[in-house]
């Protein structure tokens, strides 16, 4: 996925494409490692010609689909390097957007009607005669990708340096919050979460989707797919969910039951029992919980509602080791059982209601 100085160069070119009434472009991880290559090759060999950009991105591992496909590089580079400072690289990534789009050749491949994917990659070294020097590469390009939606989750600190509100700036991104896709007419949902710049995609096909952000009670946008690229951003989320407890029991059999915020469980002595979401929608936001001290020998019970988990394997399905914990993906939010493996947990351990 892109770092943030990367995503904020494909939101702009994205911006240019939409403009011009062109379908948006979604990042994909083998064109950003063929972009990033490329420059790396440029800087390494002190040369400033093209490489195959089909080579490139099979190098990269690209997943390759039968039928038709184009392939397409874009690469400059400047003697002025960006210092420390957002701003500073905003500047630079924008004066390379602006000589491509004053460059008719460079133009056409950022503007090629039938391009769905784009990687980018900038780059420091020495180069040409310079100590230190900043290369940009762009890799564009199509191969019987089915519609994506995407876009970009981000605090608007300052209404937008490009010079509009809501825009997209470095450093602005949101880590880590879910977003969800549901197809309207199979009732599938699907989910994932921003990365470090606030990207996020989804590799839907054809259909009607609702696309929820972080603790939404509704969806935040319904878009068709099936004749392109659909980006949905999202500035300035709300991402308040309601304040948690910290819920401790004694050191007799004790019933926790978790709320729609993120709840602190430790059940202490005892066989405890932990209710996880009481209300019958798996689309009401139990919270981020943690359990602290689960029992897992038999002792302690984890009841899920059967409109989140439907029995121990779908538990399992669902369920990563991270660390010393055990992570649990509870629809739109998630249970962490502290100090416990994933292979201590058994059938007993679970009840559905």
């Amino acid at each position: 996925m892109p770092n943030s100085i990367d995503a904020y160069e494909l939101w702009q070119i994205n911006q240019i494409r939409i403009t011009a009434n062109l379908d948006p472009l979604a990042w994909h991880d083998a064109l950003g490692d063929a972009a990033a290559a490329h420059s790396q090759w440029l800087i390494d060999n002190d040369v400033f010609e093209h490489s195959d950009p089909v080579a490139d991105v099979s190098a990269a591992g690209f997943d390759w689909r039968s039928g038709s496909f184009g392939f397409f590089q874009n690469h400059q580079w400047t003697e002025w390097v960006p210092g420390s400072s957002d701003a500073e690289w905003q500047y630079v990534i924008d004066a390379h957007l602006d000589a491509y789009m004053n460059s008719p050749a460079h133009a056409e491949n950022i503007l090629n009607p039938n391009h769905e994917i784009a990687g980018v990659s900038n780059l420091m070294g020495e180069f040409q005669g310079w100590p230190q020097a900043e290369v940009n590469t762009q890799v564009f390009g199509w191969n019987e990708r089915e519609d994506y939606i995407f876009g970009f989750v981000y605090n608007d600190k300052d209404n937008g340096t490009s010079g509009g509100i809501n825009d997209y700036d470095i450093g602005e991104g949101l880590e880590g919050l879910p977003v969800w896709v549901h197809n309207v007419s199979t009732d599938q949902w699907f989910e994932t979460a921003t990365d470090t710049s606030g990207y996020y995609s989804f590799e839907t096909g054809p259909g009607t989707f609702e696309v929820w952000f972080a603790d939404a009670t509704s969806a935040d946008a319904l878009v068709t797919t099936g004749s392109g690229n659909i980006e949905v951003d999202q500035a300035n989320p709300d991402v308040n969910r309601p304040a948690g407890q910290t819920l401790v029991g004694t050191s007799g059999g004790d019933a926790l039951y978790s709320t729609a915020g993120d709840d602190d469980m430790t059940g202490k002595r005892g066989n405890d029992t932990f209710y996880i979401s009481d209300d019958p929608s798996p689309w009401i936001a139990n919270g981020h919980d943690i359990i602290r001290d689960f029992d897992d020998r038999g002792n302690d019970v984890i009841v899920f509602d059967n409109s989140i988990f439907t029995d121990y394997s779908d538990v399992m399905d669902h369920a990563t080791q991270v660390g010393a914990h055990v992570l649990i993906q509870t629809g739109m939010d998630n249970l962490v059982l502290d100090a416990t493996t994933l292979g201590s947990l058994t059938p007993d351990d679970f009840l559905f209601v």
